[in-house]
């Protein structure tokens, strides 16, 4: 049987190292355990992520530096029964660019042309997408990208926090797709045992309200899987999203 590459795949820029989670103190610093010294990382991911950094959770890092960094590491992989998690957010972006320079997702393949954090107004978006080559760059199709980390019973759910931010996001599409644009909202679950993406409305309802909303007024609403290694994540294939 021929192997399952994915659609695109995305290196770790180093060789991840292994180390034992020991606590959180905030959103963005984790204290962890490598080779018996405890050291601090970088958490790039502003979700509770409770379920996965429980102390003594395996975690792999990658060594970072920088003039302005104030930790060495940034934590990128637990492993959670077996399955590993990415909780490093740059991640998903890296694998959309990708995925829609080489028109590997169907949903966007009628957009040839892409320009990552693209400013319309005061807002500033993930990808924009467009038909044509013209200078200054015109967007057709405004994209809005979503880390998934929490999956429940194959069920992807997202937000795992109350986000008044993704709240924005959708809102802000739902007005360019009135304007006129084409805009979607794509989920990438950063683990491989999600069958389908459902906003959490246990977590926050208004979230879950707005997408509803969003996908009613003729947004797109996707999701995609992936899957982890320790050499780097590989994106898999489109699921449902109940919304």
């Amino acid at each position: 049987m021929e192997k399952d590459f994915g659609l695109v795949r995305v290196g770790f820029d180093q060789q991840l190292k292994k180390g034992r989670f020991c606590s959180r103190p905030n959103r963005f610093l984790a204290y962890v355990e490598i080779d018996g010294k405890k050291e601090a990382a970088h958490v790039a991911d502003s979700g509770r992520l409770k379920e996965l950094l429980v102390p003594g959770a395996t975690v792999y890092l990658m060594p970072k530096e920088g003039a302005n960094r104030k930790t060495k590491w940034q934590l990128v992989l637990v492993e959670k029964e077996g399955i590993l998690v990415s909780i490093y957010s740059q991640l998903p972006n890296k694998l959309v660019y990708e995925a829609l320079r080489a028109q590997k997702l169907p949903e966007f393949a009628a957009y040839p042309y892409v320009k990552s954090e693209y400013k319309v107004g005061g807002s500033r978006f993930d990808f924009a997408l467009a038909k044509e080559k013209v200078e200054p760059f015109t967007a057709d199709c405004l994209i809005e990208v979503k880390s998934v980390t929490l999956v429940e019973g194959g069920t992807g759910l997202f937000p795992d926090a109350p986000t008044s931010r993704g709240v924005k996001h959708i809102k802000e599409l739902i007005e360019l797709k009135e304007e006129g644009r084409e805009a979607a909202i794509l989920f990438i679950v950063q683990r491989h045992d999600a069958v389908k993406v459902r906003p959490n409305a246990s977590t926050d309802p208004e979230f879950a309200e707005t997408l509803s909303f969003a996908k009613r007024s003729g947004v797109g609403v996707f999701a995609y899987t992936s899957a982890l290694d320790l050499g780097g994540i590989t994106l898999k294939c489109s699921i449902p999203v109940e919304v």
